[in-house]
């Protein structure tokens, strides 16, 4: 889990520092995938709806 939480906290400040470079002219939107049921994650932080 600590690789996932690392990977989103590196791709919210790259593209945090994209959007103070480029200034108000270029819009940046963020997106970073949740999580997915799989070996990893089986029986941590996810509920059936």
């Amino acid at each position: 889990m600590s690789i996932y939480c690392v990977r989103n906290f590196i791709i919210i400040s790259l593209y945090e520092s994209l959007r103070v470079e480029f200034g108000t002219n270029i819009g940046i939107m963020i997106v970073t995938p949740g999580l997915i049921e799989s070996e990893m994650t089986q029986g941590k932080f996810l509920r059936k709806a």
